[in-house]
């Protein structure tokens, strides 16, 4: 009996991996980072993004990221820190258009275990959605 309560814990114990080890939300934006080349970027109100570029700097994630919206070929950055008493990384994006035009705002994202996140962008006062997600290989 002892060994069959044994062997039942074990396997629930396997069912559940994170429930003995906290999430560390700084470790889930460094497995992003570390395979940016897999993600594409859900920009509510202006499409699918493709992210040329994911690094550190210091304790800034940078990540560059393109797209095309309205006529414009659009290519811009977004510089993220960590912020513990939000729980999430918090930051500034810029995107500069081929005709010289040029957009930028605050934005928030809260990153997955996978590398995945989800956040939000204002542009103009309006709070839009933003979403890393693993793309389909």
């Amino acid at each position: 009996m002892k060994q069959m309560l044994s062997s039942i814990a074990l396997l629930l114990a396997g069912c559940f991996p994170t429930s003995s080890r906290p999430m560390n939300p700084t470790d889930n934006a460094h497995r992003f980072a570390a395979n940016y080349s897999s993600f594409k970027m859900n920009i509510e109100a202006v499409g699918i993004a493709r992210i040329p570029a994911a690094h550190w700097a210091h304790d800034t994630l940078v990540v560059d990221y393109a797209y095309f919206s309205e006529g414009e070929q659009r290519q811009g950055r977004m510089s993220l820190a960590w912020q513990p008493p939000a729980n999430r990384f918090e930051g500034t994006w810029r995107t500069q258009a081929d005709n010289g035009n040029v957009y930028q705002g605050p934005l928030y994202l809260v990153f997955q275990e996978n590398g995945e996140a989800t956040g939000q962008y204002t542009f103009l006062g309006s709070r839009y959605a933003i979403t890393l997600f693993l793309a389909a290989p």
